[in-house]
């Protein structure tokens, strides 16, 4: 709770170039990660589903905001 009253004192252009700092940390992270204790042949086979899995999330997010922007 003191870490977001210590970021709303921040102008807004400080804060969001915080988080933004902060969520790229946490992704590359992750990648890192899931790259020093996954197979590459593991990571392979699941490549062809993810593709379809990507293809999904996108006409959800087109249906979502399409319906928030009317």
């Amino acid at each position: 709770m003191f870490l977001f009253s210590y970021l709303e004192s921040f102008p807004w252009v400080v804060g969001v170039l915080i988080m933004v700092c902060l969520f790229e940390i946490f992704t590359i992270g992750g990648v890192l990660i899931v790259r020093r204790f996954v197979n590459i042949k593991t990571l392979k086979a699941h490549h062809d589903v993810a593709g379809f899995v990507f293809a999904n999330l996108g006409v959800l997010y087109a249906g979502v905001a399409r319906f928030y922007r009317c």
